[in-house]
């Protein structure tokens, strides 16, 4: 599939800038890229090692936000079939009025936590607008993830397209990624206690009654743990629940 491609490239050179791997080392061979082949825009990691409990970031590889860029452009294929898909939710309400959505992940007995997810919501564009994904937080103090340094409870950050744009055609993919931190799991919460990782807000364009709702779906969901190995995934309505290493 060319968008797990493109997400696996994004996340080995995100990986190997904070690997410690040997200096110009190549990923390992068949992840993401032409075997043997090294993944492009990755450029040799640093040597430099941070003291421990300090919060500086660690660097990240040249090139890697242009991968998770073009990684985020292979998702957001309009017409793409929604794969392994869920119904996240149903909006009802009074024209102009913001409804909210959760997405919630969670670890499936026997899996593992997913250190970075790419998906599609899926909706009627033409009875709702997507307004853009806000960070959990009491009422009243959600974080909008467009704004400037907003991240994630975890720390990853969430690139999205598009949001808020006529284009969008009722469908608006995502990719969560932590740049800094590849090894960083988005949540430890397992498949009976599923954490909510982000809300996605939605503004009526007219009213809609509880018999006739717009119906949100959330699928193309792709996982992958820090060394970008691809994990199995499932949707349970707004909840994505991972499993164990798919083998290739």
């Amino acid at each position: 599939m060319k968008q797990l491609r493109w997400m696996t490239v994004a996340f080995v050179a995100l990986a190997m800038a904070t690997s410690g791997c040997d200096k110009g080392a190549a990923p390992e061979a068949g992840v993401g890229t032409d075997e043997g082949a090294a993944a492009p825009g990755v450029a040799e990691a640093s040597q430099e090692q941070v003291p421990a409990g300090t919060a500086t970031p660690a660097p990240v590889a040249e090139g890697a936000a242009d991968l998770a860029d073009k990684a985020l452009a292979e998702v957001a294929v309009v017409d793409r079939p929604m794969g392994t898909s869920g119904a996240m939710c149903e909006l009802t309400g009074a024209a102009g009025e913001t409804v909210e959505c959760n997405v919630n992940l969670g670890i499936d007995a026997d899996g593992i936590a997913a250190r970075a997810l790419q998906g599609t919501i899926a909706f009627d564009g033409k009875r709702a607008s997507m307004k853009g994904f806000l960070k959990p937080g009491a009422e009243g103090e959600k974080m909008d993830l467009g704004a400037a340094g907003a991240s994630l409870q975890s720390g990853h950050i969430l690139k999205s397209t598009p949001v808020g744009d006529a284009a969008a055609n009722g469908r608006a993919s995502f990719m969560v990624m932590n740049m800094a931190a590849p090894q960083t799991a988005i949540t430890d919460a397992t498949a009976d206690s599923a954490a909510t990782i982000f809300h996605v807000a939605f503004v009526l364009s007219e009213d809609v009654r509880a018999d006739n709702p717009v119906k949100v779906t959330l699928g193309n969901i792709v996982v992958a743990d820090e060394a970008a190995n691809q994990v199995a995934a499932r949707v349970d309505g707004s909840t994505i629940l991972t499993g164990s290493i798919l083998k290739k």
